[in-house]
């Protein structure tokens, strides 16, 4: 295969593969196993392996011909090399949100349908980020919201993500009006009910127990200052009311 031959093969590759890439940071294909799968470990490293071939290839093939004694053992590790740039491309955005961190991009629809944004929803305060994943972790999840609406006469900036993705499509028009019943309108101009997306959340949370909610403090840059390990407790609470009053 002659040099031209070969870039309009990698290009048509680049252009096919990036359309699970675009799902997957813009569409459902992360909530899909078997696509997320696909796309973190061969289309992203294929499309970075495929990328630096392109650009270090003329580079490679120079030094090749200039030392005709270089062994396979050079050219291995070479290939070695891209490889594993390829592979750390593939998992660094699947890596655990921590203290320090910028909070990821959310966007979505509160519960009486009004558009909510994060950070942007709290720039320039500290704000809590409450995640649930099921009935339990949203007892856990309450926990902290009854909590803030007895402390806090006017409305702090807490959000609740009720992450509710395996919620059978015919059921979910019933668990929202179940939300709606049971939830103070104030809570619900802060709630979203997420039916998409929870692989990527899960892994962003570093999900590992479905019995309690994943809470995050945010600074008022958008940073992440405090995630909680447990299930709520007087101890973290009185810490985040500290902050969230501005102490």
């Amino acid at each position: 295969m002659n040099a031209s031959a070969e870039r309009t093969l990698i290009r048509i590759l680049h252009i096919v593969l990036s359309i699970p890439i675009l799902g997957y940071i813009y569409g459902p294909v992360a909530s899909i196993p078997q696509a997320a799968r696909f796309t973190r470990w061969i289309a992203m490293p294929v499309v970075v392996f495929t990328g630096f071939w392109l650009w270090l290839k003329p580079r490679l093939l120079k030094r090749l011909r200039s030392h005709q004694r270089v062994g396979a053992r050079q050219v291995i590790l070479c290939v070695a090399a891209m490889s594993l740039l390829a592979s750390l491309a593939a998992t660094a955005q699947s890596a655990e949100l921590t203290v320090g961190d910028t909070f990821p991009y959310f966007s979505g629809q509160t519960v009486p349908g009004k558009p909510l944004e994060l950070p942007k929803a709290a720039a320039g305060k500290f704000a809590l980020v409450i995640f649930t994943f099921g009935r339990i972790s949203g007892k856990d999840g309450q926990d902290w919201n009854l909590h803030l609406a007895n402390d806090f006469q006017s409305p702090v900036p807490n959000y609740t993500i009720i992450v509710a993705e395996s919620v059978p499509q015919m059921f979910r028009g019933r668990a929202l009006s179940g939300i709606k019943s049971g939830m103070p309108q104030e809570m619900q101009d802060r709630a979203v009910l997420l039916f998409q997306d929870e692989q990527r959340w899960r892994r962003t949370l570093g999900v590992t127990n479905d019995h309690r909610a994943y809470v995050l403090l945010l600074g008022p840059n958008g940073r992440v200052v405090w995630k909680n390990a447990t299930t709520f407790s007087e101890l973290d609470y009185g810490f985040v009311k500290l902050r969230l009053a501005g102490k």
